[in-house]
C-alpha cells in the first residue's frame, strides 16, 4: 500500500504483522529562508519538479501493478535528482528525496519476504535452508529465526561472505534471533537510500524527515534499535507528529 509519496512496510518482530510507515519526500522547501530560495536557480527548480513528478508517477504505476513502468520512472527520477545535486550538493531535502526514490526502487524489485523458522535446526540444517532461500530469492529480504545465537552468527557471516547484507536482531527478550538478509538489487537500492538519508541529516541536523525515513528504513533492514533511535529523534524535532508517535507506540508494545 502506498500513502502520500511513499510507504515503507516494516516486518514486525513476530513476522506476523505489518506496520505501515510513511516515508516523506519534500513537496516544498522546509524551513527555507529568502537566501535559500535565492540559491535555487531556475534549472535546479525545474529539475526538482521533474524528479518529483517522475517519482510520483512511478509510485502510481507501482500501485497499479505495472512494476516495469514504475522501475523505468524511478530510474529516471534518480538520474534527475543526481543531476540537481550537482548544482546544489548540500541540499538536505534533495538528498532525502533521492533516498526515498532509492527506497521505492528497492521495494519494487523485491520479491515477497521469505521467512523461515530455524529454531530447531543444527548448523548444517540451517546452512542448507539458507542456501535454498538464497537460490529462491533473487532480490529481496530473507528473515531466518534462530534460538542459538552462535548458529545465527555463523549463518550471518556466510551470507556476508557471499556479498549479501545481513544483520541479527534479538527478539523475545533475547531468547530468539531474527537474521535479516537482503540481497540483489534490493540490497543495492536500500544501501543507497541509507547513504542519502544519512547525508541529508548530516547537512541539516534538525531535518525531521531524514531521521524519520532512516528509522523506517532501518526497521525494514532489521536494525530495530537504530530505527527507534532515529524515529525518537524525529519526534523530538517534530513533537506534533501524531502518526510517528503512534508508530513508535506500536513498535514498543510489540517488542515487549
Amino acid at each position: 500500500m502506498k500513502v502520500q509519496l511513499s510507504t515503507i512496510i516494516a516486518v514486525s518482530i513476530c513476522l506476523l504483522f505489518l506496520i505501515p510507515m510513511v516515508i516523506y519526500m519534500r513537496t516544498h522547501t522546509v524551513g527555507g529562508t529568502g537566501s535559500d530560495k535565492m540559491l535555487e536557480s531556475e534549472e535546479f527548480r525545474n529539475l526538482r519538479e521533474e524528479g518529483k513528478n517522475l517519482a510520483q508517477m512511478g509510485m502510481k504505476y507501482y500501485e497499479d501493478g505495472n512494476t516495469d513502468k514504475a522501475l523505468e520512472l524511478y530510474n529516471k527520477a534518480i538520474q534527475i535528482y543526481i543531476q540537481a545535486l550537482k548544482i546544489r550538493p548540500e541540499n538536505a531535502e534533495m538528498h532525502n528525496d533521492l533516498g526515498a526514490v532509492y527506497y521505492n526502487l528497492g521495494e519494487a524489485v523485491s520479491e515477497p519476504i521469505w521467512t523461515d523458522d530455524l529454531t530447531k535446526c543444527s548448523l548444517t540444517e540451517a546452512m542448507d535452508r539458507l542456501q535454498n532461500a538464497l537460490k529462491e530469492v533473487k532480490s529481496g529480504i530473507i528473515v531466518l529465526t534462530f534460538n542459538d545465537k552462535q548458529i545465527a552468527e555463523k549463518v550471518k557471516n556466510f551470507a556476508i561472505s557471499q556479498g549479501h547484507y545481513a544483520h541479527i536482531n534479538p527478539v523475545e527478550d533475547g531468547k530468539e534471533f531474527d537474521l535479516y538478509i537482503i540481497k540483489g538489487k534490493t540490497k543495492e537500492a536500500f544501501l543507497k537510500a541509507e547513504s542519502e538519508f544519512l547525508r541529508s541529516k548530516l547537512i541539516k541536523e534538525r531535518y525531521a524527515p531524514a531521521y524519520r525515513n532512516l528509522g523506517a528504513l532501518y526497521m525494514k533492514m532489521g536494525r530495530w534499535d537504530e530505527a527507534v533511535q532515529n524515529l525518537e529523534l524525529a519526534l523530538r524535532i517534530e513533537p506534533y507528529d501524531k502518526e510517528l508517535r503512534t508508530y513508535l507506540q506500536q513498535i514498543k508494545q510489540r517488542s515487549r
